[in-house]
């Protein structure tokens, strides 16, 4: 009887024994899981800070070349620059104040300031509201049908772009050479937007950019076709149109871009390797 309870303890003692140990290693791999998943964190925000701090030297330049004022308006610019991918390459970065209408009614959508970017994937604006609350719209390459920027320098100017069912406005107030810059970003813009829509749409032959008559704002339309401007409702065709596949106005936006690029690589914003990337983005290789 007496060697039974003996026996009895021993087994009760090797269970708990077995229980602590369990428990001990069952606490040190949730330890190091946990060490591990802290340090993944930890290079994911440094890898994050990285690629955004890139992003604002980047935002930096353009700053300058456009002559644009970030001043009281650097948290809208580094909100939206915050939305930037890897992969694309910045063309501009505005503040401003922007209106989305309904393209066949007319109504507004929303009014809000903020700040915008055009790249060379797509058009992305930002607003924020109280409580850390961020609206974003987000137009892509092949989605726009026309683009307009026009401003004198005097008074405030708009900057516009078009979809299917949207008229987004831009208001903004720079120099007349600003709104030139932002001009021929939109024209590399549309004619970028023609060409995804012509590899997308293999079966949709004879699209070209059409020039608005009044305005010079440029349209996406099919060849023969007679249409009206979508800002000023003047008359637009065919007949004044210039094809993207012009081999000279295509390769010239190319080669100021990867200058562009070039340039940023010489004064230490970009590595060898990331300039090598964009310049095979925008070669299309």
């Amino acid at each position: 009887m007496f060697n039974k309870e003996k026996r009895e303890q021993r087994r009760v003692q090797r269970v708990e024994e077995d229980r602590a140990l369990r428990e001990e290693l069952i606490a040190s791999r949730g330890e190091k899981i946990r060490v591990l998943q802290e340090e993944l964190l930890s290079c994911q925000e440094e890898k994050y800070k990285e690629a955004f701090s890139q992003r604002l030297r980047e935002a930096e330049v353009l700053y300058k070349e456009f002559g644009i004022n970030t001043f009281g308006q650097k948290k809208d610019l580094d909100r939206v620059l915050r939305l930037a991918n890897d992969s694309e390459v910045l063309k501009c970065v505005v503040p401003g104040i922007f209106r989305i209408n309904e393209k066949a009614t007319g109504k507004k959508v929303a009014t809000c300031p903020g700040a915008w970017f055009v790249s060379d994937e797509r058009v992305l604006l930002c607003y924020h509201e109280p409580l850390n609350k961020n609206h974003v719209y987000e137009y892509p390459v092949d989605t726009l049908e026309s683009v307009s920027a026009k401003g004198n320098g005097l008074t405030a100017g708009k900057v516009q772009i078009s979809t299917k069912d949207e008229i987004i406005i831009f208001t903004v107030s720079y120099k007349e050479s600003t709104y030139r810059n932002i001009e021929r970003v939109f024209d590399e813009l549309i004619h970028g937007a023609l060409e995804v829509k012509q590899e997308k749409n293999q079966e949709i032959g004879g699209l070209t950019i059409a020039i608005c008559i009044s305005c010079k704002a440029s349209k996406i339309l099919v060849n023969g076709m007679v249409d009206t401007c979508d800002y000023c409702r003047g008359p637009i065709e065919v007949e004044t149109a210039t094809t993207v596949n012009e081999s000279v106005v295509s390769g010239l936006g190319v080669a100021d871009e990867i200058l562009k690029l070039k340039n940023l690589m010489e004064v230490g914003i970009l590595t060898q390797e990331e300039f090598d990337h964009k310049k095979k983005r925008l070669l299309g290789m």
